[in-house]
């Protein structure tokens, strides 16, 4: 049995006629700062993208649309983890509280985010706010089974 109840949103949109998938799926990004005020009532979000740049793209849109004020410890936390990834982007939006996973990230930088959004002790509360994910994450990983704090997912893909 899980710790955290997990509860999930399937919401349906439209997909425009003459709107190419990938065009479709770039604009859902935009979509998700409604969705995240509305369901996830301030936890730390799961968010599962079809594609790397969908991801990278995802975090990129709600960094510049959402501010996180975090405690001390938890800015702290990120602070510490952005000094040690390698990759710019993924650096940038670990700043803002928005960590993500895909399979092209380097190893090492995949640990840091692992490690940092679950948390180093069972009862800490991770300090990404949201997380964006492709497939990979979940099948390397088996992230639900140890991190007791998401309580939500969310999809930006119709997928």
């Amino acid at each position: 049995m899980r710790p955290v109840k997990l509860q999930k949103f399937v919401l349906g949109y439209p997909y425009p006629a003459g709107t190419s998938q990938f065009h479709f799926e770039m604009s859902l990004s935009y979509k998700l700062r409604a969705i995240l005020f509305k369901y996830a009532d301030g936890k730390p979000t799961l968010i599962f993208c079809s594609t790397r740049k969908g991801v990278e793209h995802t975090c990129s849109t709600l960094t510049q649309q959402i501010t996180f004020h975090f405690a001390e410890e938890h800015k702290r936390r990120i602070c510490e983890a952005a000094t040690v990834l390698t990759e710019k982007k993924l650096k940038d939006c670990v700043m803002a509280g928005v960590g993500y996973h895909h399979a092209g990230i380097v190893k090492e930088d995949r640990q840091v985010n692992y490690y940092t959004f679950r948390g180093r002790k069972n009862y800490e509360a991770p300090p990404f706010a949201i997380f964006p994910s492709s497939c990979h994450f979940l099948l390397g990983l088996n992230i639900f089974l140890s991190v007791p704090y998401s309580k939500h997912k969310l999809f930006s893909s119709p997928k």
